[in-house]
């Protein structure tokens, strides 16, 4: 069987797709996304997203995207859904109603877990101003590239000036 091509495997394409993610769950949010879960809506892989950079006067964040094995979405999913329903195609979950300190550190820490079980280095560096819903600038990534990087914006290309992270 031969693979067909998706438009998250080179920059290029992802950047002329539109919306190329079918469903973000969020894992943390402060003014705008900083990490979570992406699934590619032509192939249906999971990444798992990560802010590295944001400008705030334009709103452009950097994100890095590793590849992780696509059950993490779904037992993500299952995990906050025993608390909030789903709501795709960007679910931050208990963004309006929180969850008790206690119950949401059980939440968080199966969640870690989860994650932490398939750690992969990323794979390609995104810059998004709305949300992961348009790709600005994309980039493939090396693991060697990503321990020598100290500018995102430059190695994207963008003439912009990041501001500390949250």
């Amino acid at each position: 069987m031969e693979a067909s091509f998706c438009y998250c495997d080179s920059p290029f394409s992802l950047i002329a797709a539109k919306a190329p993610f079918s469903r973000i769950l969020v894992l943390e949010y402060y003014d705008g996304l900083v990490s979570g879960l992406a699934e590619c809506k032509q192939c249906l892989r999971v990444y798992r997203f990560d802010m590295v950079a944001w400008e705030g006067n334009a709103g452009i964040r950097v994100f890095t995207l590793g590849s992780v094995p696509t059950s993490f979405l779904q037992r993500a999913v299952e995990e906050y859904s025993r608390y909030e329903a789903p709501r795709w195609p960007l679910w931050v979950p208990f963004f309006k109603a929180p969850l008790p300190d206690r119950v949401m550190a059980n939440v968080e820490q199966e969640i870690d877990r989860l994650l932490t079980t398939s750690v992969n280095h990323p794979v390609m560096v995104v810059a998004s101003a709305t949300s992961l819903e348009s790709i600005l600038k994309a980039k493939k990534i090396t693991s060697r590239e990503f321990n020598r990087i100290q500018d995102w914006f430059a190695f994207l290309g963008l003439l912009v000036h990041s501001l500390p992270l949250p």
